[in-house]
């Protein structure tokens, strides 16, 4: 299906961290969007917050707004439509996005970062993701409630951590016997944190066991597997080849927490999306070129720096630690680390929030990946 003036449509369906760097590329850019082609971005809101810096915002060192990225900002700014709509479904047979409101979206190429979402939890605890409301629960909480939450990861971690520096006593509810960081060094380190903060930990209980707050993994958003798609069994992600185009598709890409590259699978994480971006940028203007163009591959590292870090908790005369990841190997919890972390977290902020025309070649797009 065309646009009305009948040049290609490209879809990019969700505000994901991929997306919003390929949109902050064209506006610094322009010359690197593509010309051939009408573009529009679809979100289920008009801004997406940066995950890195939503611990801060729950535990109170940051304001909502220093970690929201403004999508319909940064598409006026890129020359993109924006379209603000709840994705239910995909048409691939007839090339259509479903929308809550009962419309359908045409494209003859779709991008799809449409991000993850926390598995339902029986017991009604609060899914960690979306992260949208999960703050509007976190602040509507009764000031000191104590909280249970489900979960041993990273994401666990950060946000006992976080609520505990907010004023609230967290007690951490593990499945096995220890974290799951990793390795063994990463998920010690993850404990010395937890027990400087005063966050309890409970072995070998059930994810069945009452909770207040679920950190337990995360899905594709589950229409994806319904409209026939490649998926990873038990995640939902899209298959994709290295270049992120959908396996056995034509037109169809895949980034983010919702996509994998089949032949290296990395796990869902910000700095994934962050590196997928500069070859989803490319590879969507040579499908959109005048001439066929080869489309670039991507092989992701098989590790990445993750750090792991606290807000202060717990220690307010403390500078906030945290811990470096390299696959097995494990560094800190130190300051410096928690120094480091903080850095990063305002820099990429910052290149969406403090860029404009004075700006604009102030630092390039490869830097962010």
């Amino acid at each position: 299906m065309k646009a009305e003036s009948g040049r290609p449509h490209l879809l990019l369906a969700g505000g994901g961290h991929s997306h919003a760097l390929v949109l902050r590329q064209w506006a610094l850019r322009p010359h690197s969007k593509p010309a051939s082609g009408s573009i529009t971005l679809i979100s289920r809101y008009p801004t997406t917050l940066y995950s890195g810096l939503v611990p801060a915002v729950v535990a109170g060192l940051a304001t909502p707004a220093s970690a929201r990225i403004d999508l319909k900002r940064l598409c006026q700014q890129a020359g993109v439509r924006f379209l603000q709509a709840e994705i239910t479904g995909l048409d691939k047979e007839h090339r259509q996005l479903l929308l809550q409101r009962g419309e359908r979206l045409g494209f003859d190429l779709l991008s799809l970062d449409v991000g993850a979402m926390t598995p339902a939890p029986a017991d009604g605890a609060m899914a960690v993701k979306p992260l949208e409301p999960l703050l509007a629960w976190i602040n509507a909480l009764p000031a000191g409630a104590p909280l249970r939450l489900r979960g041993g990861g990273a994401s666990a971690v950060e946000l006992a951590l976080a609520l505990t520096h907010r004023g609230h006593p967290c007690r951490l509810l593990l499945r096995g016997p220890t974290l799951t960081l990793g390795s063994p060094a990463a998920n010690r380190a993850g404990e010395r944190l937890l027990a400087a903060a005063g966050v309890g930990l409970e072995r070998h209980g059930s994810h069945q066991g009452p909770a207040d707050l679920a950190c337990t993994g995360s899905q594709a958003p589950p229409w994806l597997a319904a409209s026939g798609l490649p998926v990873e069994p038990g995640s939902g992600r899209v298959q994709t080849e290295a270049t992120l185009a959908v396996v056995g598709q034509r037109g169809l890409f895949a980034v983010g927490d919702c996509g994998l590259v089949g032949s290296h699978p990395r796990p869902a994480a910000g700095v994934w999306a962050v590196r997928a971006a500069p070859v989803l940028a490319t590879n969507l203007g040579r499908s959109l070129a005048e001439s066929p163009l080869a489309l670039h591959c991507w092989t992701p590292r098989r590790h990445a720096l993750q750090l792991l870090g606290e807000s202060g908790a717990g220690r307010p005369a403390v500078a906030p630690r945290a811990l470096a990841r390299w696959g097995p190997w494990v560094v800190g919890p130190t300051p410096w680390l928690g120094w480091l972390k903080q850095r990063i977290d305002r820099r990429f902020m910052n290149d969406f929030q403090g860029w404009g025309p004075a700006t604009r070649n102030r630092r390039n797009f490869d830097d962010l990946a």
